[in-house]
């Protein structure tokens, strides 16, 4: 029998509920037939969930940006370099600055997304982090019924980086840039090199989850490019998986990726 393993991106309540603080457009009608998925398909071997696991202090949280006169920032404001050279904003805790300026540089010289500041979510501990219903009872069940566990990873607990991508994050943290009080942060979210592991021995890897226009492509983008998985082994679930409001674009160019990379994507329907 093949060895199926599934990932699960960030099931949450923040991106999976209408009430979510950044509420993915249809992410509810998703986790229903990712749920289906999971409890029909009797030939899944393994599940990996991951999970955005984030504080209020993070560099994608206004709080830990203000504007020249020193005002909070609104959410969704983007932030590019020359914001940060002109004095445009600067972080609120001015030993973070000079970290700031190299992150935001480096994402641009990556050709990744503008920082974003982001509303508050996921946040460790509240309501807004946790796993979406229809997900948690479909997941319980297969543990039961397997008599096995499930692999849950959690990214994005590093405030000094943004991690989309559950392989690794936007940009390696670098604590030498910040002062002391924040060099007990370890620098271990560079790559998932236990998960590329995992996923590497299977025989088709599963992916679904949210949003389709940043974790998920960002996922995918990863897997691909660190060239160690055989991308026949790779199977999109289009219909678990939305992407953000005005993100649109973003899911159609990592659509076109898999096309060109002839990666398989189809509807969970197209399985069971």
């Amino acid at each position: 029998m093949n060895y199926n393993h599934l990932i699960v991106i960030d099931p949450q309540y923040d991106f999976c509920n209408p009430e979510g603080s950044l509420y993915v457009p249809n992410a509810e009608e998703d986790m229903k037939r990712l749920s289906k998925f999971i409890k029909k398909f009797d030939h899944i071997s393994d599940i990996t969930v991951t999970l955005d696991t984030h504080q209020y202090y993070q560099i994608f949280h206004k709080l830990f940006w203000i504007d020249k006169d020193g005002k909070e920032l609104p959410d969704f404001t983007e932030i590019g370099i020359d914001d940060l050279l002109e004095g445009k904003y600067k972080t609120s805790n001015p030993d973070h600055m000079e970290w700031a300026k190299y992150y935001v540089n480096k994402l641009g010289q990556d050709g990744k997304y503008s920082l974003m500041i982001w509303p508050y979510h996921c946040i460790a501990g509240t309501r807004g982090a946790t796993i979406n219903e229809d997900i948690s009872e479909s997941v319980k069940s297969f543990a039961l019924s397997n008599i096995k566990k499930v692999n849950y990873y959690f990214k994005g607990i590093n405030p000094y980086t943004e991690h989309y991508s559950a392989m690794k994050p936007e940009v390696e943290y670098r604590s030498d840039f910040n002062d002391k009080s924040v060099c007990s942060v370890k620098s271990r979210e560079h790559s998932n090199t236990a998960l590329l592991d995992s996923i590497s021995q299977a025989d088709n890897i599963y992916i679904g989850g949210e949003a389709l226009s940043h974790c998920v492509a960002n996922t995918i983008n990863d897997i691909i490019d660190f060239d160690v998985i055989d991308l026949s082994k790779l199977v999109v679930l289009t219909d678990t998986s939305s992407p953000v409001k005005g993100g649109e674009i973003l899911a159609n160019i990592l659509i076109e990726r898999l096309e060109i990379l002839g990666i398989k994507y189809c509807k969970t329907t197209d399985i069971i």
